[in-house]
């Protein structure tokens, strides 16, 4: 049965427009259906490839990440091993010059006795000698004789340490000069020694002072300041 035929209300503006007096017959809904159907997939399927694409970039770069955070913990570790290096190298360094100055510092003893021997006045007697670091301390008689008094005799001990290399300006001092009955007067001198003066291999070998000198001579060759 015929439905009845519905009274075409936009004939006449379609006619007054030029337009075709029917209207163009509707799309069926099953294929306007499966249109929207193939566009919704078409868009979820374009949102699936742009979620992977998005977490395969987000996986690189926490890769990247992990890479990275695992580079820094090496590159703190190599630090703290330089640090730890570096300091070993300060201690080990400031041993050996505590080491190289306790050994320059000690002096020979034949080359001391050696320089003292040509530096004391003929009737002059030293009786102790003590060597410090820094200080010698001497004690001794001095005699009168051929005109020179046991006082020139003693000064003249005291310049011809200050005129060693290793004894301070003014470092020779008489603290003491004492005439005894025997016609001998007893003193007390005090020499100041420069402990940063180093006497050459070469000079100690002069003195006699043949182990210290070869014991500079290996520090020397050893690249050690002395």
């Amino acid at each position: 049965m015929n439905e009845p035929l519905r009274p075409d209300l936009l004939r006449e503006h379609r006619l007054a427009l030029g337009l075709p007096a029917l209207p163009p017959p509707l799309r069926p809904a099953r294929g306007l259906l499966l249109l929207g159907g193939g566009l919704g997939m078409v868009v979820v399927l374009a949102s699936l490839a742009v979620h992977q694409l998005l977490s395969a970039r987000e996986q690189a770069l926490q890769q990247q990440v992990d890479t990275l955070a695992s580079v820094e913990q090496r590159v703190q570790r190599a630090q703290a091993r330089l640090a730890q290096l570096t300091q070993q190298r300060t201690t080990l360094e400031a041993d050996t010059r505590r080491i190289v100055d306790q050994l320059v510092s000690v002096r020979s003893g034949s080359a001391f006795l050696a320089q003292l021997q040509r530096v004391t006045p003929a009737d002059v007697q030293l009786k102790t000698v003590r060597v410090q670091p820094s200080e010698i301390s001497i004690s001794g008689v001095a005699r009168s004789a051929g005109g020179t008094g046991a006082y020139e005799r003693i000064n003249a001990l005291a310049l011809n340490l200050e005129a060693l290399p290793a004894v301070l300006s003014d470092g020779a001092v008489v603290q003491k000069a004492t005439a005894e009955e025997d016609g001998l007067t007893s003193f007390n001198l005090k020499v100041a020694i420069d402990p940063a003066v180093r006497t050459s291999p070469e000079d100690l070998r002069a003195l006699g002072a043949d182990g210290l000198a070869r014991r500079y001579a290996l520090l020397r060759d050893r690249g050690l300041a002395l």
